[in-house]
């Protein structure tokens, strides 16, 4: 009687030592490009945070560019905390937050003040609310996420960060529907701008106090 030949299973083919070499220093190499590119854009973005001339309506033009440049997202804007009343203004226009806006028409400016119960609206609302970046690729399952009104952009994903100094809410940064899925990484990077521009608007708080001293000294 002859014994059936056992039959070979077919081995996957492993992954060489040289591909995961390879596939480690292409990671390495995007992190450095990554960080070379954040690098450019906070060097971009000293010359006017220094300077005196520079309005805070034009730095959050200046970082909102450099942040759509790090991630390619289409939408977003950079906003400030008004300090009496803790309305959100936008100093860049998006349509982002059209039909739950009041728009300045002196400055151009776009106001969202937060609800009956002290906190901001929608999803975008959520980093100001609790404080802490976050970052969704599918915001429609987000537990913040409202049914978006016609006439506004459709989200298909989303970055927030707000800006606090020291305990203080300032502002905010966001940005939506960059071609591809948000990551960590992605945090990171705008986390890096928003410092920068906690710094601008410390500063345009600290020049405020300044007038006052003056004034009352006069």
């Amino acid at each position: 009687m002859n014994t059936p030949t056992p039959r070979r299973r077919k081995q996957k083919p492993k992954q060489t030592r040289s591909a995961r070499g390879e596939g480690a220093v292409f990671g390495a190499t995007e992190q450095l490009h990554q960080e070379l590119r954040v690098a450019s854009a906070l060097a971009e973005l000293y010359g006017p945070l220094i300077s005196p001339t520079t309005s805070i309506a034009s730095m959050a033009m200046l970082v909102f560019d450099q942040a759509r440049r790090l991630t390619g997202s289409e939408h977003g804007y950079v906003a400030t905390i008004d300090p009496v009343t803790g309305d959100l203004v936008s100093h860049t226009l998006t349509e982002m937050l059209d039909g739950q806006c009041m728009v300045t028409d002196a400055e151009r400016r776009v106001v969202v003040s937060r609800g009956p119960d002290g906190r901001y609206p929608g999803l975008w609302g959520h980093a100001l609310n609790t404080r802490t970046p976050f970052l969704t690729n599918a915001p429609e399952h987000h537990p913040a996420a409202r049914g978006t009104p016609a006439g506004r952009v459709s989200l298909a994903r989303i970055l927030a960060i707000p800006i606090l100094l020291g305990n203080e809410l300032v502002g905010q940064i966001v940005l939506a529907n960059a071609p591809t899925a948000y990551d960590e990484t992605h945090l990171a990077a705008i986390g890096r701008l928003a410092e920068v521009f906690a710094l601008a608007i410390q500063r345009t708080h600290t020049e405020a106090v300044l007038r006052e001293s003056q004034a009352w000294l006069q």
